[in-house]
């Protein structure tokens, strides 16, 4: 004789997120000759009902993962093009349920050339998120930059 026993478990709806926004554009291109600065928005929605502080940062994007899939890197030794890269603001609060439009400043050196590809980083605090014994996710949004700049020369 086989007996299967089972006790009741309480299950929980999911937490509130902690972070929940739309991005415009989902992917920003830019043209540019060298020697140049050129101004970019773009735009983040909080799609929660509770402010949100977030924090923008600026990797580079490596096509080098062991699956060959694209992912955001810190930039290496001596590369200094996400220096090129400013934001009007480095952090910030995203109003619930409005829209909030970041401005990004690109100051191209003249001794650019050819492709750059980066991955803008919307992040929060980890001050202003939640501590708990278990494990915690921690969620970010990353908006493709690709950089073209016409140098004479490129083929």
């Amino acid at each position: 004789m086989i007996l299967f026993f089972s006790s009741p478990q309480q299950l929980y709806a999911q937490e509130t997120q902690t972070l929940d926004v739309t991005v415009s554009p989902a992917i920003i291109e830019v043209t540019s000759l060298p020697g140049t600065t050129i101004h970019q928005k773009f735009r983040i929605r909080n799609n929660l009902s509770q402010p949100l502080s977030l924090t923008i940062f600026v990797d580079k994007l490596n096509g080098s993962d062991i699956n060959g899939q694209v992912i955001p890197a810190p930039a290496q030794a001596g590369d200094q093009s996400v220096s090129w890269i400013t934001f009007d603001k480095q952090s910030f609060t995203a109003l619930p349920q409005e829209w909030t439009e970041r401005t990004i400043t690109l100051s191209i050196p003249k001794d650019a050339a050819f492709g750059y590809y980066y991955a803008i980083r919307l992040s929060q605090p980890s001050n202003s998120l939640k501590k708990t014994t278990t494990t915690n996710l921690l969620g970010e949004v990353a908006i493709p930059l690709l950089l073209t700049v016409k140098r004479d020369g490129a083929v």
